[in-house]
């Protein structure tokens, strides 16, 4: 339903900062990419293929830098010690087009230090402990780009329709299964329990 109410136009990213909610805002922005800098979040699948999403900050011309995740990336190595080759974005100025989204705080065992070297290797979106290692402060939202934007070719794959929809419901879902196995557990144990008076 947000998703539908906030996707129906394209906003300047600068005219929406006062808005009270911003996720799955249709936005656009002009500015550069900070090329220097190229994040990976690792473990991710799409399509039964392992590997990262891409991202970049973007340096609007009006407001703070955003993170954009600029697409998925396939890897074919098994040992995770090789990254795949990362296509560069553009360095001149571009006109993007995507959509907003709040990033939530990962569930990680152990804090796991950003490397000093670009890519950045990470298992979740910390936009403060990046904002420290990028040395400059980042919108509060993610951009994700447009599939359908293509301002340069990289062969990223942007199909984040499918993610956006129904995320929330699989999380629902998941929830729902682990409430309800939870249930047949202890109607399994109060029956053993009374079995054995």
């Amino acid at each position: 339903m947000l998703y539908q109410e906030n996707h129906k136009k394209i906003q300047e990213l600068s005219t929406t900062k006062t808005l009270p909610s911003r996720d799955f805002l249709h936005v656009k922005a002009r500015g550069f990419f900070d090329t220097k800098h190229t994040i990976l979040l690792d473990n991710q699948i799409y399509q039964h293929r392992i590997g990262y999403y891409v991202f970049t900050p973007f340096i609007p011309e009006n407001g703070p830098s955003i993170l954009v995740n600029r697409g998925f990336l396939a890897t074919d190595s098994k040992t995770r010690r090789h990254l795949p080759d990362i296509p560069a974005p553009p360095e001149e100025v571009q006109i993007l087009t995507g959509t907003l989204i709040t990033p939530h705080k990962p569930f990680l065992l152990k804090d796991i230090p950003l490397t000093e070297s670009s890519p950045i290797l990470i298992q979740g979106v910390e936009l403060q402990k990046l904002e420290k290692r990028l040395g400059y402060p980042l919108d509060s939202t993610v951009l994700w780009l447009d599939h359908s934007s293509r301002p340069y070719q990289d062969d990223l794959i942007r199909d984040w329709h499918f993610k956006m929809n129904q995320n929330e419901h699989r999380h629902k879902a998941y929830a729902l299964q682990w409430f309800l196995l939870a249930a047949v557990l202890s109607l399994l144990a109060l029956k053993v329990v009374i079995q054995n008076r």
